[in-house]
């Protein structure tokens, strides 16, 4: 992907893509999914234009309104370790020994699911697929996820050593690297069905686990080899020398976040963020301005974004247009930025403090996170018109051991608490 070169490090062709126009493609019409006899509906295609962020140290999660540049819906999330998946309507809480998931049409949890102590989790599409320290992959629906125990289903990759690579498309397909075994599960509308293709050989790829990154970028994998300096790109595995583009990864280089079908796909280092070619050439190289942890880069209708913590740094680059290379209005250099990505929407998020900007667009800053409405924690009361129940989330039936849940109150309605 290249966009309009002005001077040394700007891109050089492509369409013109305006912030107003990726405003407005942004705004998806939420709401409930019509149904009929005979006709299939899919929850991963529809949005309410949310974006689901955190503000760890505050011990809250929420749900960020882009388009309106506010915060729509809160939880509490005071569990150490917590994490938040998200794939349109779907959205997971994950943390060391278990997940739950979200009801986003009522902003309240369903039963937790436990599983061993340092169990990855990846969601893409409508697809689950978790992968145990010992090896064991399981690849689910939402209700197989929300209902799983790893006594009762067989997993449908068992890894010959450790646990394997793994990342997920966002239509759902799964790709998995158990040593130089590149293994491909399509997705399947039943996921019980997935089966997988015959896997292909990566020869010469690292044996060591903390070297290796996979992502997806439409239906192809990337993997990311720090320690031989390579991509190896698509199902074939082409490589592609990172030493040729003077781009030389540490282990702090990171790949980007799963995406849509695109010419490019994204790594980023300390201080710059590289466009790779899918079917090869050079890459393209921009530097950030400044040297900090880089967060996964974002791809979403055109453009690349990138964002570096400590120098406070981001990167928005989108076809047709120079990239714009500035450092984050307000960012707290002890916070720790990422980008959260949903149905197309792009918002960066100070993850530790809760700060959020609309990176996609005008980098408005949102951090509404003390909102008017009362937070139940810990009791069980009635909030109002919301008629949302506030409970503890050490309840198994609530959430994640050590977190807890919240409503939004109205204040101006009394809590009717249960008698004791």
């Amino acid at each position: 992907m290249s966009v309009a070169m002005q001077g040394e490090g700007h891109w050089r062709r492509g369409p013109v893509i305006t912030a107003v126009a990726l405003a407005t493609a942004a705004v998806v019409v939420g709401g409930l999914a019509i149904r009929s006899p005979g006709v299939a509906t899919s929850h991963g295609a529809v949005t309410n234009g949310g974006v689901w962020v955190t503000a760890a140290q505050q011990g809250l999660m929420g749900r960020l309104n882009v388009d309106a540049a506010e915060l729509d819906a809160r939880l509490t999330s005071t569990g150490d370790g917590v994490e938040i998946l998200q794939s349109g309507y779907h959205v997971l809480e994950t943390g060391p020994n278990g997940m739950v998931p979200i009801n986003t049409a009522t902003v309240t949890r369903q039963k937790a699911v436990s599983y061993l102590p340092g169990t990855r989790v990846a969601l893409g599409g409508d697809r689950v697929v978790l992968v145990s320290p010992d090896g064991r992959v399981w690849i689910l629906s939402l209700d197989e996820a929300a209902a799983f125990s790893p006594q009762a289903v067989e997993p449908i990759h068992q890894a010959s050593g450790g646990p394997p690579t793994v990342t997920v498309s966002t239509r759902g397909t799964v790709f998995l690297l158990d040593g130089d075994q590149l293994l491909t599960f399509p997705f399947t509308p039943i996921a019980a069905r997935t089966t997988g293709e015959d896997p292909i050989t990566v020869s010469g790829v690292s044996t060591q686990e903390e070297m290796l990154q996979m992502t997806a970028v439409g239906e192809s994998p990337v993997i990311l080899d720090s320690e031989n300096r390579q991509l190896r790109i698509g199902e074939e595995a082409v490589v592609h020398d990172l030493d040729q583009d003077n781009f030389i990864p540490s282990v702090t280089a990171v790949l980007q976040q799963p995406a849509p079908a695109s010419e490019d796909v994204a790594v980023a280092t300390e201080e710059a963020l590289l466009l790779v070619p899918m079917d090869g050439g050079p890459a393209e190289k921009i530097d950030s301005g400044g040297t900090g942890e880089p967060a996964p880069p974002a791809q979403s209708k055109g453009c690349f974004y990138g964002a570096w913590s400590q120098s406070a740094r981001y990167i928005r680059a989108c076809e047709g247009s120079a990239p714009v290379v500035e450092a984050v209005d307000g960012a707290d250099p002890l916070g720790t930025l990422v980008l959260r990505v949903n149905s197309g929407l792009v918002v960066l998020n100070d993850q530790e403090l809760g700060p959020c900007w609309r990176i996609a667009d005008d980098m408005t800053r949102i951090d509404d996170w003390a909102a008017d409405q009362a937070i139940l924690t810990g009791e069980t009361g009635e909030t109002g018109e919301t008629g949302e129940i506030a409970r503890a989330a050490t309840d198994p039936e609530v959430g994640i051991p050590g977190a807890s849940v919240v409503g939004l109150v109205d204040p101006s309605r009394p809590i009717r608490r249960p008698a004791l």
